[in-house]
């Protein structure tokens, strides 16, 4: 499974390619379903029977009936949940991967984490203030692994959008 950063990295690059002006329920949508301090929450929300078993999608499209931007975060997140290991990291550093989604948040991140009623929203704005705590090395990343990584991930994204985002808007 991705990291958050890594999530809200790619929440941005597919919002970008479907031209979405409001990227926050995008954004707070991938980071939703990542509970930890709730085992039963976080299995739920990941449409999941065991913590190792593959979020399932199509339970998630018949459960939840719309289509705005924050289901198709949700969506997107299992999607990745489910296949971001079949991608080749192997040239990508440990922290490489954490530097370069950070980059890319950080501008986003405030947008995302005004207070809201909806309770969902505000478990997804709990779970992106964790980033906050997130220890960031200080080392710059080679470019060549920069554009490999970003690479991979335009291929992510390109592969969600050829497959299941067309379940996800078809339904």
């Amino acid at each position: 499974m991705p990291k958050l950063s890594t999530h809200l990295n790619l929440a941005l690059i597919l919002g970008e390619k479907l031209n979405i002006q409001d990227l926050r329920d995008l954004f707070l949508g991938s980071a939703y379903p990542d509970v930890l301090d709730d085992e039963k929450l976080f299995l739920k929300l990941h449409f999941k029977n065991t913590a190792e078993g593959l979020c399932d999608l199509k339970t998630f499209l018949l459960k939840v009936k719309t289509r705005d931007n924050f289901s198709l975060g949700h969506f997107f997140h299992l999607y990745l949940d489910n296949v971001y290991e079949n991608y080749d990291f192997k040239d990508i550093k440990k922290y490489d991967a954490l530097i370069c989604d950070m980059q890319r948040v950080m501008p986003y991140l405030d947008l995302v984490k005004i207070e809201t009623i909806d309770p969902k929203k505000k478990r997804a704005i709990l779970n992106i203030k964790r980033l906050d705590l997130e220890p960031m090395p200080l080392y710059m990343v080679f470019k060549e692994r920069v554009i490999a990584y970003e690479e991979i991930l335009e291929k992510i994204v390109n592969d969600f959008l050829k497959t299941e985002y067309l379940n996800f808007s078809a339904f």
